[in-house]
């Protein structure tokens, strides 16, 4: 009795939290490094625009224009400029302040691309644990500090590159076309925001067979479509800029290459 009664005393470990609970049920992992990157964001901001390109990037932005830099990067200069259209038009901003926007707007994606981080690497590893020590690595990174301050495209590009790697491998694990088509698509957009984003291609056509699929003539049609997706979507906005000469693009190009 004695025995058995100091067995009910001693305390027992809790459970560990499982891997496969929803995101808002786990909301307690991710949370941490999340307030870590937009806490370092704030606290290490640049109390101007940023490096020399943020300057390029802002006043093309404010003119709708593309960067003659590489391929444009057309995504993170227009979706700048429609944030700056709106916020022009409804609140008066200044052109003199527009840097603040932009600015803001990569302050806020810090958090949401160290949580897109957290749930590709939950999902790769299966751990929690693994998820949030890599995150918050993320999170805490001075590459990643420095530049979650400023007019800059490496955490947006960051953040398009982790949701669509993350969409691409729920589509291949789950069997679904729609998904992986819009993970391919989302990983060229992101070669529009900064092109070293293309170097993440090759998981297009690793993921799969990694995941288990066989080399049937249905699975390689499925994997060349996605491929022929991201293709479109990475050099079409280059393309059409580069055939139409748009804002005289052509003759920038040429002169920043």
């Amino acid at each position: 009795m004695r025995k058995e009664s100091d067995a009910e005393s001693k305390p027992t470990i809790p459970a560990m939290p499982e891997a496969s609970q929803g995101f808002w049920v786990a909301w307690r992992w991710w949370i941490i490094p999340a307030l870590f990157a937009l806490t370092l964001s704030l606290i290490f901001i640049d109390p101007f625009i940023g490096d020399w390109d943020a300057l390029d990037y802002t006043l093309a932005s404010i003119n709708g224009r593309p960067s003659s830099m590489a391929l444009g990067r057309s995504a993170f200069i227009f979706t700048n400029h429609a944030a700056w259209r709106v916020g022009h038009s409804l609140f008066g901003l200044s052109v003199e302040n527009a840097y603040l926007l932009f600015k803001y707007m990569v302050v806020f994606q810090s958090p949401l691309a160290v949580i897109a981080c957290w749930t590709l690497a939950r999902d790769v590893s299966a751990s929690l644990h693994t998820a949030t020590i890599a995150a918050l690595l993320v999170a805490t990174s001075p590459f990643f500090v420095i530049y979650s301050g400023q007019v800059m495209t490496e955490i947006p590009s960051l953040l398009l590159l982790a949701v669509a790697l993350l969409l691409y491998l729920r589509g291949v694990r789950d069997g679904r076309l729609w998904l992986m088509l819009l993970g391919a698509a989302t990983l060229g957009a992101g070669v529009n925001v900064r092109e070293p984003v293309a170097f993440y291609a090759p998981w297009l056509i690793v993921a799969p067979f990694v995941c288990g699929w066989t080399w049937s003539r249905r699975e390689i049609g499925r994997v060349a479509l996605c491929v022929v997706v991201f293709l479109l979507v990475a050099l079409g906005p280059f393309a059409y800029l580069f055939w139409s000469d748009f804002e005289g693009y052509r003759a920038a190009w040429y002169g920043w290459r």
